[in-house]
């Protein structure tokens, strides 16, 4: 995943200050939280999900009414649809 790309999730909000710190220099520092965001982030969007779906998805994650497990079974066939459909 590139900078440009990490920069972006802060940008819409994908990534906060629960997952950037900045340093006093203002360098960004990123701790496991953040790593865990990202990777979400990247399997939802290598799903096909749009910035919007991965948004949902995150604060599904957030509030806790989601799991990893529970997101993942649940949504596995209406994507797999939603991408033989795209790639129609």
């Amino acid at each position: 995943m590139s900078t440009d790309t990490v920069r972006y999730y802060e940008r819409e909000g994908l990534l906060d200050e629960r997952h950037v710190t900045r340093t006093p220099n203002g360098y960004r520092t990123y701790g496991d939280a953040a790593v865990e965001r990202l990777r979400l982030l990247l399997q939802a969007r290598a799903t096909g999900m749009t910035i919007a779906e991965a948004r949902t998805l995150a604060a599904a994650f957030d509030d806790g009414t989601l799991t990893a497990d529970r997101h993942w079974s649940s949504s596995r066939t209406s994507w797999r649809a939603s991408i033989a459909k795209r790639a129609s």
